[in-house]
């Protein structure tokens, strides 16, 4: 069942387990670390502030402190059997960190270096939202501000950073089946789905970034209409004949896709991607091509082949796209004209879709 997220910075609903062991690790942070000369903040974070982990996982301390160069090797502390893995961060990096995370203003389509952030810089920033103060000194106050009065940039920043994730799997996957490495094209369809699952999260307001917990997120965050059985299914599956290989991989680019789209259009200024009710592509009418994955950059939309091939769209168009999802040209129209909220714009919507059968980004019959 889903579960509606947190307001930004405000954390997910803990069990009353795991609330009492977070302030018992806070209260062995404070006496272990806030003592210490140079220290300026100490914070928890990690899956268990994220609404994830176990009572088990072990907790992450993370302290800003004068005389670090922010490369050490993570220490342990072990108390009561407990594990904390504590991480020393130097001046003015959570400050950097919270500001280039949120710079989705700047991610043009010519300058997407802005969101190719190390996946750790963006798991940082997200502990560091999501985190509970021990000793809050000044540069840990601003930078959770800073984070929490631009979730939407930093939501955004994490899309655009699994989009482009997206297109250059996508692009490995349709080479292998072009040159017939069948199992290859399975690996790396199923390697797809990943990061196509998070830019859904994203959309929906989960942002917490480590792939492994990914179908925990699915099932508290990706709403009743999200398809999660079958979504299990086509990870796992593995079949043995050529047709039944193609056929999967088809399936999950169609259903990457799909969360591609939800994120990028209805979870674009909030996390609402949960909305999104059209999933299946077994029908008989419009598909759409399992050549393309879209990105939405600060400037522009795009359907991709890779990041040098690209078709560019409005995001009523990529929405549009998104809807075709093996329904028949007259339903897919409806649908379209319903969100729009115009009939009169019916004409406009068939130019559309006429445009995008003509160029092959959606074609005739999926079948089953």
């Amino acid at each position: 069942m889903a579960t509606a997220p947190p307001a930004p910075g405000e954390g997910w609903a803990l069990s009353d387990e795991v609330e009492h062991l977070i302030r018992w690790a806070a209260k062995v942070a404070e006496e272990e670390f806030t003592g210490a000369g140079g220290v300026d903040s100490v914070y928890l974070g990690g899956s268990l502030l994220a609404g994830l982990g176990s009572p088990t996982s072990d907790i992450d301390v993370f302290v800003v402190r004068q005389g670090v160069t922010g490369d050490e090797v993570p220490a342990q502390v072990v108390s009561d059997s407990r594990r904390f893995d504590v991480e020393s961060l130097p001046p003015g990096h959570l400050l950097r960190l919270a500001r280039d995370v949120t710079a989705f203003p700047r991610a043009a389509y010519t300058n997407l270096e802005v969101v190719h952030l190390s996946e750790s810089r963006y798991d940082a920033a997200v502990r560091l939202l999501y985190s509970r103060p021990v000793a809050e000194g000044s540069e840990y106050r601003e930078a959770v501000a800073h984070l929490r009065e631009n979730f939407v940039s930093l939501t955004r920043m994490v899309m655009a950073k699994w989009s482009t994730e997206c297109i250059n799997i996508l692009e490995d996957a349709l080479g292998a089946v072009a040159g017939e490495s069948y199992d290859d094209a399975l690996f790396s369809s199923a390697e797809l789905m990943q990061p196509a699952a998070q830019v859904f999260l994203a959309g929906c307001g989960d942002l917490y970034v480590k792939y492994k917990w990914i179908l925990r997120k699915l099932r508290r965050s990706a709403g009743e209409n999200f398809p999660y059985d079958r979504f299990c299914r086509l990870m796992g599956a593995w079949p043995d004949d050529v047709a039944d290989k193609k056929r999967l991989v088809e399936d999950r680019i169609r259903l990457c896709q799909a969360m591609a789209v939800a994120g990028l259009t209805d979870g674009w200024d909030g996390p609402a991607a949960s909305r999104w009710s059209t999933w299946d592509v077994h029908g008989p009418g419009l598909v759409r091509s399992p050549e393309w994955m879209p990105l939405r950059a600060a400037d522009r939309i795009v359907l991709a082949k890779s990041i040098d091939s690209v078709y560019r769209l409005s995001e009523q168009g990529l929405t549009l796209w998104g809807l075709c999802d093996g329904r028949e040209y007259p339903v897919v129209v409806d649908d379209m004209v319903r969100r729009l909220g115009d009939p009169g714009l019916r004409p406009d919507v068939e130019r559309y879709l006429d445009r995008f059968l003509q160029m092959g980004l959606v074609r005739a019959g999926a079948g089953d």
